[in-house]
C-alpha cells in the first residue's frame, strides 16, 4: 500500500504540474497573469453551470410529474459513465502507454500492478473533476427533494468515488487487451490509434442502442405509456437502467437506500467493483508490462528506417509545404493528437445522423421544412457548423504538439510566414473537412437539396477563420512545450480554452451583424452576399493583424 501511494503520488504531482507549482512557490515566484486567467475561465462558466442546476431541478419535476423520480439519479449515472468511456480511452492510452516515466518506471524493483493502480488512479483524479460537478447537484435535488436520510448520503458519497474507477478499471482492461493484441501485427502509433477509433466505434454503437432504446419509449399509445408510469414509479427505471449494468446497480442502490433491497445493490456493486479492479491489476501486470516492452522493441528496429524515409520526403519540397507535411504526419501518427482534431471529424456528424436515424426523427422531416426560408436555414446551420468546427484544438496548440522538438522548428531557415501559411493550413483543412461533412450530415438528415448544407459549410467555415489566426498567435504567445504525455499538450492545455471563447465571442458578433444585414437590406440574397463580403473582410484583416504580430513574437518563444 505505501507503494501504491507513493506511486500515485509521484504521478498526480507529474501530471498535473504540482511539482512545478510548489517549487514557484518556494522560490517566491508568482504569476499574476495565470491566477486572473483562472479567476475569469471560473467565472465565464459560471453561467453556464447555472443553467445546468436550473435544468437538473427541471428535469426532477418533470419525473415527479409522472411519478418516475426513481429514474432520475439512475439516468444521470448512466449518461455519465458513457461520458467517462469516450474520453477515458484516450486518457488511458496517453498515461498508460505515451507517458515518458515509463522507462523509470519498469526499471524501479516495484510491482507492476501497482504501477498500473497508480496510472489508474492519475486518470480518476481527472475523471472526478468532471463527475463531482455533474452528479453532486443531482444527488442533492434528489435527496432533499425525497426527504432521504444519512444512508442515502453515505450510500451516494460510496457511489461518486467508486462508479468512476469501475468506468475506468473495464476500459483499462478493454485497452490493454487490445494494445496486447496490436502490438503482434502493427507498429506501437498504428495500434494506439486504431484502438482509439475502434472505441470510437463502440461508443457509437451504445449510443446508437440507447436511442434506439429511448424512442422505444414512446411507441404505442401516448396516454397508456403515461398511464404505466403512473402506476408504475419504477417503470422508466427499469428502462433506463438498459444503458450500463454497473450504473444500475449504484442507482439503484441509492434509490432504495431505505430498504433491504438497496443494502443488497450496493453489496452487489461493491462486489463488482472489487472483481474489476482485482482483475484490472492481475490482468494488467501480465498482459500490459509485455505489451510495453514488445512495443520499445519494434521501435528500436525502426528508427533507421523513419530517418532515412524523412530526409527522402524533405527532398524538393517548398518549406510550406514540408512544415505542413510535418504538421500533418505529427497529428497522424499520434493518437491523442488524431482523437482530439480529427476523431472529433468525424465523430460529429456520425452521432447526427444515427440519433436522427434510431430516434425516427428523420422519416418524420419534410423535404419542404425550409421552403421559403433557404437564406436563415443557411446562416442557423452556418452558426451550428462554426460551433463544432471552431473549437478544434489544432490552431491552439501548432506549437505545444512539438514539446521539446519545437527547437528544429525555431531553427530551420525559414519565414515567418511560410511558418504560419503551413500551421494554418492544417488548421483550416480539417476546419473544412468538419463543416463539409457536417453539411453532408444535415442534408442526409433533413432530406434536402445538397445546395443549402453546401453554403451554410462555406460560410460556417468563413466564420472560423479569424478564431483560426489568433488561436495561433495565442500559442505562439504562451506554448505549452514541457510535457512528458501528448495529454498535456492537447487536452490540458489552457490556450484550447482561450481559442474556445474568442470563437463564442466572435460567432455572437458575426451573428448579430448578420441579423442586422437581414433586417436592413430589403432582399435576403443581397444580405447573404454582404454577410459573406463582411466575413471576408475580417479574415483579412485578422491575418494582416497576426501576421504582423506573429513576426515579433516566434522568435521569442523559448525552449
Amino acid at each position: 500500500m505505501k507503494e501504491l501511494l507513493t506511486l500515485s503520488k509521484y504521478s498526480i504531482k507529474n501530471v498535473y504540474g504540482l511539482s512545478a507549482l510548489l517549487y514557484n512557490r518556494k522560490k517566491k515566484k508568482r504569476s499574476p497573469l495565470r491566477i486572473v486567467l483562472a479567476v475569469v475561465f471560473i467565472l465565464l462558466l459560471l453561467p453556464s453551470y447555472a443553467l445546468y442546476l436550473s435544468f437538473a431541478s427541471m428535469l426532477y419535476s418533470a419525473y415527479a410529474s409522472l411519478n418516475q423520480t426513481s429514474a432520475y439519479p439512475v439516468q444521470f449515472w448512466a449518461i455519465t459513465c458513457v461520458v467517462i468511456m469516450i474520453f477515458a480511452a484516450s486518457y488511458i492510452i496517453s498515461y498508460f502507454y505515451m507517458s515518458k516515466d515509463l522507462d523509470t518506471l519498469l526499471a524501479l524493483p516495484v510491482k507492476g500492478r501497482n504501477i498500473i493502480y497508480s496510472k489508474l488512479l492519475t486518470v480518476l483524479v481527472t475523471e472526478y473533476l468532471f463527475v463531482f460537478p455533474i452528479m453532486l447537484p443531482v444527488i442533492l435535488i434528489y435527496g432533499i427533494n425525497e426527504q432521504a436520510g444519512v444512508v442515502y448520503y453515505f450510500y451516494a458519497l460510496l457511489t461518486l468515488l467508486i462508479l468512476p474507477l469501475v468506468v475506468l478499471g473495464m476500459v483499462s482492461i478493454l485497452v490493454m487487451a487490445l494494445m496486447r493484441g496490436a502490438n503482434l501485427r502493427f507498429k506501437k502509433d498504428k495500434a494506439q490509434t486504431l484502438i482509439l477509433f475502434f472505441t470510437l466505434a463502440i461508443i457509437i454503437a451504445i449510443q446508437f442502442g440507447a436511442t434506439k432504446m429511448g424512442s422505444s419509449i414512446g411507441q404505442g399509445d401516448p396516454m397508456a405509456v403515461v398511464e404505466t408510469m403512473l402506476q408504475n414509479s419504477n417503470a422508466l427505471l427499469d428502462m433506463v437502467a438498459k444503458i450500463f449494468f454497473p450504473a444500475t446497480l449504484a442507482g439503484k442502490a441509492m434509490v432504495l437506500h431505505d430498504q433491504i433491497a438497496g443494502l443488497l445493490y450496493l453489496l452487489m456493486f461493491l462486489v463488482l467493483a472489487f472483481i474489476i479492479i482485482v482483475l484490472c491489476g492481475v490482468f494488467g501486470e501480465k498482459v500490459y508490462i509485455q505489451s510495453i516492452l514488445s512495443a520499445k522493441q519494434g521501435t528500436k528496429g525502426e528508427t533507421k528506417k523513419k530517418t532515412i524515409h524523412s530526409v527522402k520526403d524533405a527532398k524538393s519540397q517548398s518549406p510550406t509545404a514540408a512544415i505542413f507535411k510535418n504538421d500533418l504526419r505529427l497529428i497522424l501518427r499520434t493518437p491523442i493528437f488524431m482523437y482530439n482534431s480529427i476523431g472529433m471529424v468525424v465523430m460529429m456528424p456520425l452521432v447526427l445522423v444515427i440519433m436522427a436515424m434510431a430516434s425516427g426523427m428523420q422519416e418524420q422531416i419534410s423535404p419542404e421544412i425550409i421552403t421559403g426560408y433557404e437564406v436563415p436555414a443557411i446562416l442557423i446551420g452556418a452558426a451550428a457548423f462554426a460551433f463544432f468546427a471552431g473549437f478544434n484544438p489544432t490552431a491552439a496548440t501548432t506549437f505545444s504538439r512539438e514539446g521539446q522538438s519545437f527547437w528544429v522548428t525555431k531553427t530551420m531557415p525559414v519565414t515567418t510566414n511560410e511558418q504560419m501559411n503551413a500551421r494554418l493550413a492544417t488548421h483550416f483543412l480539417i476546419n473544412l473537412a468538419t463543416v463539409l461533412l457536417c453539411g453532408i450530415a444535415f442534408s442526409i438528415v433533413l432530406k434536402i437539396n445538397i445546395a443549402v448544407p453546401s453554403a451554410a459549410a462555406l460560410l460556417g467555415f468563413l466564420a472560423t477563420m479569424p478564431t483560426g489566426y489568433f488561436s495561433l498567435l495565442i500559442d505562439a504567445t504562451r506554448p505549452s512545450l514541457m510535457w512528458d504525455t501528448p495529454q498535456k499538450a492537447i487536452k490540458q492545455n489552457v490556450n484550447v480554452l482561450f481559442a474556445g471563447l474568442i470563437q463564442f465571442v466572435y460567432l455572437l458578433f458575426y451573428g448579430g451583424v448578420s441579423v442586422l444585414f437581414l433586417f436592413l437590406l430589403p432582399s435576403r440574397l443581397v444580405a447573404l452576399v454582404m454577410i459573406v463580403l463582411f466575413g471576408i473582410l475580417i479574415a483579412v484583416l485578422c491575418d494582416r493583424i497576426v501576421r504582423k504580430k506573429f513576426q515579433k513574437i516566434f522568435f521569442d518563444i523559448d525552449f
